[in-house]
């Protein structure tokens, strides 16, 4: 299985994380659980509960691990998961396709042939293998990696497929048009990383599906390029490139 601990993502991207999952398609929060308590450290001292919180850490990164290796293992389909949505505060260094242009270091056009999930980790981690059909901008080996944040999660017995709001998880099969940056290396625990991109949040993120354009809803230009057909958009972006 892939190890998400050799990739770190770019503080330029994501800039926090809050550790809140929300179901989205179910409409569910962790708060909705009943045998989840108020709180689980009350009466606790200062000392007791950093001890206890640090467990409960070890509890969840275990068995996160434990839940994608047997996910990953049995060869189960992330598409029948719940999709749910992870609390992340993220920059978003453009509002146009220009912008997006000028800060991507390459614009892909392709297929997503594979996503690898990585075990373990507060959010998880997913390696998208993508075969690049045309770089708009830029240049790299194809097929290319990108890296993001979210996977499948197991959380008081229900399953979800957790992501960013700004950043999807790419599926196999998914035609996509991409605004890149060049991933990090993780500086202490990088041994077997393989270079990759991370995708601009928000506004670097375009999925064709019956030649229809779809696009996160905290893009800045998603009432302009959402449900546009993929000629459309390719002509658009190809303008924005100087």
């Amino acid at each position: 299985m892939w190890q998400h601990r050799h990739w770190k993502p770019s503080r330029q991207i994501i800039l926090g994380m809050l550790i809140c999952v929300v179901a989205l398609s179910a409409g569910r929060t962790l708060a909705d659980q009943p045998d989840v308590p108020v709180d689980p450290f009350e009466g606790l001292s200062e000392d007791e509960t950093i001890a206890a919180q640090a467990a409960a850490s070890d509890r969840w990164e275990a068995e996160q691990r434990a839940f994608v290796m047997e996910f990953e293992r049995s060869g189960r389909d992330p598409r029948s998961l719940d999709r749910a949505g992870l609390m992340l505060t993220y920059g978003v260094p453009a509002t146009d396709l220009e912008g997006a242009s000028k800060f991507a270091d390459v614009v892909i056009l392709g297929t997503v042939e594979k996503t690898e999930f990585g075990g373990g980790g507060t959010l998880g981690a997913a390696r998208v293998t993508i075969a690049v059909k045309e770089f708009l901008k830029g240049s790299a080996k194809s097929p290319v990696f990108v890296y993001q944040v979210g996977g499948p999660v197991l959380d008081g017995g229900h399953e979800y497929l957790a992501e960013s709001g700004g950043d999807p998880i790419l599926l196999p099969g998914d035609e996509v048009l991409l605004f890149l940056i060049t991933a990090r290396q993780h500086p202490t625990k990088g041994d077997g990383f393989q270079p990759g991109f991370e995708v601009i949040p928000a506004i670097g993120s375009y999925v064709v599906a019956q030649d229809r354009v779809s696009t996160p809803g905290s893009n800045p230009l998603y009432e302009q390029l959402q449900g546009i057909t993929k000629d459309d958009l390719v002509r658009a972006v190809r303008e924005s490139i100087h």
